[in-house]
C-alpha cells in the first residue's frame, strides 16, 4: 500500500512500530492490535503479510483508493474483531476462511467491485453484529445459513446482483434492526414470516421483481420501524391501512 503525502512516508523502520502513526499496540505486549489508515488515499493492494498480524483487533482500511483481491491470509488474523474495508476498489471473491476469525463483530466491504456469491461459512461468524456487503458486484442467492447469527443487527445486502427469493430463514434474526436488500434481483413473494421481524427499525427491499400483496396488519407486525421502501417493485393489492400505526416514521 502506497499514500502520497500520507503518514505511511513517516514510519521509521529505525523505531517500534508502536511508535507509528495509524498503528495501536498493546502497552504491555507491544503488540499490534489496530491499524487505522483510513482516509488516507492509499493506493495499491492489501498485502498478504497482514495475516502475520495475529494480535489485530481492529482493521481499518476504509475511505481508500486500495485495488485487487482480499487477501486469503485473513483468516489468520482469529483475534480480529472489527474489519472495515468499505469504499475501496477491491475486487474478487470474499475468502472462505474469513470464517476462522470468529471474533468478528463487524465486516464491513460496502462500496468495492466484490463479485462471487456470499460465502456459506460466513454464518459461522456467531457474533457478528453487522455485515455491510452492499454496493458490490456479489450474484447466486442469499444464503439462508446467515439466519445462523443471531447476533446481527445490521445486514446490508442492497445494490447487488442477488437473484431467487428471500429465504424466509432471515426472521429467525430476532436481534435485526437494519435489513437493506434493494436493488438486486430478488423474485417471488416476500416471506410472512418477514413482517413478523418485529424489532425491524429500517426495511428496505426496493428495485427488485418481489410480487404479492402487502399483509394488512403490516403496521402492527413492525410496531418500531423509523424508515421502510418497497417502491419498484411488483407488489399487488391496496396499502394497507395499518400503516398509519407506524407514528414514529419521520414525513418528509
Amino acid at each position: 500500500m502506497e499514500s502520497p503525502n500520507s503518514p505511511l512516508s513517516t514510519w521509521d523502520e529505525n523505531l517500534t512500530p508502536c511508535n507509528w502513526t495509524g498503528v495501536f499496540c498493546n502497552k504491555q505486549s507491544q503488540r499490534v492490535v489496530r491499524l487505522d489508515l483510513s482516509d488516507l488515499r492509499m493506493t495499491g493492494s492489501i498485502s498478504p503479510h497482514i495475516g502475520n498480524l495475529s494480535f489485530l483487533e481492529s482493521l481499518q482500511l476504509q475511505n481508500n483508493q486500495l485495488t485487487g483481491q482480499l487477501p486469503y491470509e485473513f483468516g489468520n488474523l482469529f483475534r480480529l474483531r472489527f474489519l472495515n474495508l468499505s469504499f475501496n476498489s477491491l475486487e474478487g471473491v470474499i475468502p472462505r476462511n474469513i470464517s476462522q476469525c470468529k471474533q468478528l463483530r463487524v465486516l464491513d466491504l460496502m462500496q468495492n467491485q466484490i463479485s462471487g456469491q456470499i460465502p456459506e461459512e460466513i454464518s459461522y461468524l456467531t457474533q457478528l453484529q453487522v455485515l455491510n456487503l452492499g454496493r458490490n458486484e456479489l450474484s447466486s442467492s442469499i444464503p439462508p445459513s446467515l439466519a445462523n447469527i443471531s447476533s446481527l443487527t445490521d445486514l446490508n445486502l442492497g445494490t447487488n446482483k442477488l437473484g431467487n427469493s428471500i429465504p424466509s430463514d432471515l426472521a429467525l434474526l430476532r436481534n435485526l434492526k437494519f435489513l437493506d436488500l434493494t436493488i438486486n434481483n430478488l423474485t417471488g413473494s416476500v416471506p410472512p414470516s418477514i413482517y413478523n421481524m418485529s424489532s425491524l427499525v429500517y426495511l428496505a427491499l426496493a428495485s427488485n421483481n418481489l410480487s404479492g400483496d402487502l399483509p394488512v396488519d403490516i403496521g402492527l407486525t413492525l410496531p418500531n420501524l423509523l424508515g421502510f421502501n418497497f417502491c419498484f417493485n411488483k407488489f399487488t393489492g391496496t396499502i394497507p391501512r395499518s400503516l398509519h400505526n407506524l407514528t414514529n416514521i419521520p414525513n418528509h
